[in-house]
């Protein structure tokens, strides 16, 4: 499996004729402005991911995606999706996975993965996404 793209954003809309409209793009790093960054934080914040990867032969058979965020600043967040259109081999996969909630109480880096699974739950390909996510407090003026 090779990710040729994952984008951390706000929202993902789908839009005619198979395009998407990514909303709040975030590069490497999400800041939090607190009045007072020596007191505890706790924040909800709803992010998006954009995930478009190249499957093998092997890979193509896949019917269910494991994304999986983790790092010191959340608990681990785990969505599953089960997909039952993959046929040809080498081709493409979009998933926009959207309203995912993380809790976030302690600055720190979020690492990302994906795991793809066949239809009898078996391991196919297991992929850490390069890019991470920052998180940093700064006071707010």
């Amino acid at each position: 499996m090779e990710i040729v793209n994952f984008i951390v954003c706000d929202d993902i809309r789908k839009e005619i004729r198979n395009k998407h409209t990514l909303v709040g793009t975030y590069l490497d790093r999400l800041v939090f402005h607190v009045k007072d960054p020596s007191k505890e934080i706790n924040f909800n914040i709803k992010l998006a991911f954009f995930i478009t990867f190249n499957l093998n032969s092997d890979e193509s058979k896949f019917k269910k995606m494991r994304f999986l965020a983790s790092g010191d600043p959340i608990d681990d967040l785990i969505a599953e999706v089960v997909v039952d259109n993959v046929q040809e081999p080498s081709r493409t996969v979009v998933l926009p996975l959207t309203n995912a909630v993380l809790t976030i109480d302690k600055i720190g880096k979020i690492n990302f993965s994906v795991t793809l699974f066949d239809k009898d739950d078996k391991i196919i390909s297991e992929k850490k996404i390069k890019q991470s996510l920052e998180v940093l407090i700064e006071e707010s003026k």
